[in-house]
């Protein structure tokens, strides 16, 4: 670091040690650049000149975003500053047991130019993704063979498919009731919840399993139902849930789907121990189930955009390293 940024570290230090506990709500890999800006906002930093341009393509700018990263690697360390991929749980059934696989939510590809990345909107994998290095901790599949391992690939691909669609259709759902926010947030969470508990292997981390993928059905069918302007009950009983979104334009009957699952009471019980956790199959079996009905239900919404098959184009800030001619 030279001279004037060694001296710039030691006037910003306190400045963005207070602004750190300003923004303790947000993950530690997104602090670097808030805390710069407010820094910027605040007048903390004062540019003693400037092109017309807005701040944050300044040159200036980076190096104060450069000074704060620095800082944070000090405090946090490089893991902590590591941004996660955005991803969504979903479960695959392999040689009998059930494996976690991470799907990316919206997939990125390098951009047409230096310091750009595309961002795909897509309810279907693209056509170089292999959902085989999704699996997390996965076995040695390498001595697999035929015609399991095009039974597996096919399941991969479909459950994938079916878990990128449901992204892609609460994204784009018409969620202007604030209402409607929360709970449709909570549908993936609920999934990914199930996926990793019942991969956890401990039976009171499986029966919370299916409590969750309960939920996840559960508050798709809410969801629905509010969406059409209806109060759902405080239940959890999805074949009276069914019925009623059934009643408000649901397109395809789900009945035979929502009884295969097990009941609202069935679920509490399993919520607290009180029934034996189920063979893999089984679970597995509710879990490709409710996957289904959720994708059915989600894909009902109505529209506040439609995005498939799409990409943006992004472009680095201007002093960003990927910008740079000899990057």
């Amino acid at each position: 670091m030279d001279e004037p940024n060694v001296r710039l570290a030691e006037l910003l230090a306190p400045w963005i040690e207070l602004f750190d506990k300003y923004f303790a709500d947000e993950p530690v890999h997104s602090r670097p650049m808030s805390v710069a800006m407010m820094l910027v906002k605040e007048g903390a930093v004062t540019p003693s000149s400037t092109d017309g341009r807005h701040y944050l393509e300044q040159e200036w700018f980076g190096a104060i975003v450069q000074t704060t990263t620095n800082w944070y690697l000090a405090r946090y360390g490089r893991d902590l500053l590591r941004v996660p991929e955005s991803t969504v749980s979903a479960a695959v059934l392999i040689y009998g047991s059930i494996f976690q696989v991470l799907v990316p939510t919206n997939p990125t590809t390098p951009g047409p130019r230096p310091g750009t990345v595309t961002l795909h909107f897509t309810s279907t994998l693209l056509p170089d993704e292999d959902p085989h290095l999704w699996v997390i901790n996965p076995p040695n599949l390498s001595n697999m063979e035929e015609p399991q391992a095009s039974m597996l690939r096919a399941d991969l691909f479909k459950i994938c498919n079916k878990t990128r669609s449901i992204i892609n259709g609460l994204a784009g759902a018409d969620l202007a009731k604030d209402s409607l926010k929360p709970m449709a947030a909570a549908i993936t969470t609920h999934i990914g919840n199930a996926v990793s508990s019942f991969c956890d292997g401990r039976e009171a981390a499986k029966q919370l399993a299916i409590w969750d993928l309960h939920l996840a059905v559960e508050k798709t069918l809410k969801v629905f139902l509010l969406h059409k302007g209806v109060s759902p009950p405080n239940i959890h009983d999805l074949a009276d849930l069914e019925v009623r979104a059934r009643e408000w334009s649901l397109l395809t009957p789900l009945e035979d789907l929502v009884s295969a699952l097990p009941t609202g009471r069935d679920a509490v019980k399993y919520r607290y121990g009180e029934l034996p956790v189920p063979a893999v199959g089984t679970f597995y079996e509710w879990y490709e189930t409710a996957l289904e009905v959720i994708d059915h239900l989600v894909n009902q919404l109505a529209r506040g955009f439609f995005a498939d098959h799409a990409s943006i184009t992004i472009q680095a800030l201007p002093w960003h390293p990927s910008r740079r001619k000899d990057h």
